[in-house]
């Protein structure tokens, strides 16, 4: 019997939790905490919540609530006619990266996918257990995206499909191209004809939603193949519901049909059933006209905080991590040793991942003087 690692961030949440010091603080689990170091759930959640009318528990159609569906449709395309786009409901991010795998291994017995490193460590192990061909690039040169590398990459591998990150956040860099970047990447995809995979977690805490879902509507106008996984996990705090959509872009209502008959035989077999709480309330939430513009305004001032917090984190290390200000979003990487990182959880019970991911959705204003005090002692 083959004996797996550990999850890292989950056995890091683990040791977290049994660590009975009271001055403890978790950098490395990716979510969003308040200003006073609660779990946060936006208000336009909690109102959707209270509007929700559950007459039955039955099962939603395998594809998933057709409501939820389209409204996230439009969340992602904007007004783009959906009608050739194929659409699944799926069980966060990752079991829509996992479908979408197993959607292309129906057609290729071993295909190449292109990923830029450092990335999300589920990337790795998804792509691999599905007996993909990872290769991998360099994500960042200088502190921006590393155009020069993904070129390289790509002039070697011409029929790859392109994993990217949706959006102006990136896991675990905080830093993705830029628009004239994309632009750069567009015209090279397109003139390739490579298939896309955008894994969208992040969707309006880059920015806003028109600049996060900048560089998919582009790549959707010029026709460029593909897909698109969205997670509604970290920007309406549904974590443990599971929310999400898989979209497959087609070139025909036909082939649409044809594309979401195989994905819910797929997901039939996965998972049998979409979870529908989740679903329930993120329809809500984006059709119901007051409680939309509620959540816009509860992801804005989320993405404000996050801002906030890495302009203060780079004030309160006297420049030495600088670095952060050019990312946006959760994550940063900081540019510590192995026995740092150890030195800050045992010695200052500060807890971040092995690569130095630091989450800036777990700082507050209280506790960020302590943190940057204390790496500044560790290095």
């Amino acid at each position: 019997m083959t004996n797996f690692p550990k999850d890292e961030i989950f056995n890091l949440q683990e040791v977290y939790l049994s660590d009975k010091r009271p001055n403890k603080i978790n950098c490395g689990i990716g979510i969003y905490l308040d200003n006073k170091g609660k779990s946060y759930i936006p208000s336009s959640v909690k109102k959707a919540v209270k509007k929700l009318k559950v007459n039955n528990f039955n099962y939603l159609p395998i594809t998933g609530d057709s409501l939820f569906l389209e409204e996230c449709s439009k969340l992602v395309f904007d007004q783009e006619d959906s009608s050739s786009i194929a659409k699944q409901g799926v069980m966060g991010g990752t079991n829509g990266l996992f479908m979408w795998g197993s959607f292309v291994k129906k057609f290729e017995k071993k295909p190449t996918i292109l990923i830029g490193i450092p990335t999300w460590e589920n990337h790795l192990k998804i792509f691999s257990y599905l007996n993909f061909k990872i290769v991998t690039y360099k994500h960042l040169q200088n502190d921006q995206f590393n155009v020069d590398g993904f070129q390289k990459a790509i002039s070697k591998n011409k029929k790859a499909y392109l994993l990217f990150q949706g959006g102006s956040m990136h896991n675990p860099t905080g830093i993705n191209p830029s628009r004239k970047q994309w632009g750069t990447i567009a015209d090279i995809v397109k003139k390739n004809s490579n298939k896309i995979l955008f894994d969208f977690a992040y969707c309006g805490l880059g920015e806003n939603i028109d600049h996060d879902t900048f560089s998919i509507r582009l790549f959707s106008k010029k026709n460029i193949d593909l897909s698109v996984v969205l997670s509604l996990s970290k920007n309406m705090s549904l974590y443990q519901h599971r929310t999400g959509v898989l979209f497959i872009k087609t070139k025909s209502k036909n082939k649409k049909v044809e594309i979401e008959n195989t994905l819910q035989n797929l997901f039939r077999i996965i998972n049998s059933n979409p979870a529908a709480f989740g679903e329930q309330i993120a329809s809500l939430v984006l059709s119901d006209p007051s409680l939309k513009k509620q959540w816009l305004k509860d992801i804005s001032m989320i993405t404000r905080n996050l801002d906030e917090r890495r302009r203060m984190f780079a004030k309160k290390t006297k420049g030495k991590f600088d670095h952060v200000l050019n990312g946006s979003g959760l994550f940063s990487l900081l540019r510590l040793t192995k026995n740092q990182i150890i030195t800050l959880k045992e010695k200052y019970a500060i807890y971040l991942l092995s690569d130095g991911r630091i989450n800036f959705g777990s700082l507050t204003k209280k506790n960020i003087e302590y943190i940057a005090k204390s790496i500044l002692e560790v290095t």
